[in-house]
């Protein structure tokens, strides 16, 4: 030996993973705690001697699968955002089962208990709507309304109203209503063929009008212009409503078919004036 010095290092390791080792030549040997802070308030913080640092997540769970559980790292509170159920529609009431998370999308009760309106919903705005239930048949001879108790659409009849001329084809027409002058012409046809005036004043109609066997006025049924319009004299036996407002105003089958010849479609004829009219 030539009496030279040795200096072997002091091993300062004590297995321990949550220390930090080092040696101090005053001291020796130091073991200095591991800081394991994350400066996240939404973990706990530990040290496991075997592994080091442990971060455990803050349980922020309510059991409500409504929510959407958070942490705020830097308070450490838990937030419970409530799950989005909206489907923008404003026609369905939005809620979400608590149980199992499912958005349910019940439709708004826009029912009015009312029969005669057919009922909806606005889906941009979320009004109910009541639209009335169409009764209308387009025979100006009939009052059309709805049952309130049934929903069924109803038809009164409306007096003293002959819906066309007896030379058109249309509606049915009332045989007492339409009979007009010497010759009661609608009453005879309905005689003759009572789908006349219970169904439809159909061909077969204006047919029996023009049947001398059936109506003694020896209707042509082609006047040269509409009776509702002024224009020249028509001939009597052009149509039987004609013949009656001749029969009282000969100016009208003589000279001209002046306004007082149309206003007497409707007071002698009974055919309402109007678009009807024809």
């Amino acid at each position: 030996m030539n009496g030279s010095c040795q200096h072997a290092a002091v091993d300062c390791g004590d297995g321990n993973a949550c220390t930090t080792d080092s040696c101090d030549a005053s001291a020796g040997c130091v073991h200095a705690p591991l800081d394991c802070n994350d400066s996240n308030a939404c973990t706990t913080d530990s040290c496991n001697n075997a592994t080091g640092c442990v971060h455990v997540p803050k349980s922020c769970a309510d059991g409500n699968a409504c929510t959407t559980d958070s942490c705020n790292p830097s308070t450490g509170q838990c937030a419970h955002a409530p799950k989005d159920c909206n489907d923008n529609d404003a026609c369905t009431v939005d809620t979400c089962a608590a149980a199992t998370g499912q958005c349910l999308h019940a439709a708004k009760n826009c029912a009015d208990g009312n029969l005669c309106t057919t009922d909806s919903c606005d889906p941009n705005s979320g009004q109910c709507l009541h639209a009335p239930k169409d009764c209308l048949d387009g025979n100006v001879c009939t009052a059309d309304s709805c049952n309130a108790t049934t929903g069924a659409c109803q038809h009164a009849p409306v007096a003293n109203c002959c819906n066309h001329s007896l030379c058109s084809t249309g509606f049915n027409l009332n045989a007492v209503s339409c009979s007009y002058g010497a010759d009661d012409c609608a009453q005879k046809v309905c005689a003759k063929d009572a789908f006349c005036c219970v169904s439809s004043w159909d061909a077969v109609c204006v047919g029996l009008v023009q049947d001398t066997s059936v109506c003694t006025g020896d209707y042509s049924c082609d006047c040269t212009h509409d009776y509702c319009t002024t224009g020249g004299a028509l001939k009597a036996s052009c149509d039987p409503c004609v013949a009656a407002i001749c029969a009282t105003d000969s100016y009208c089958c003589s000279t001209g078919w002046d306004n007082l010849c149309v206003q007497s479609v409707a007071s002698t004829c009974n055919v309402p004036s109007g678009s009807n009219c024809q």
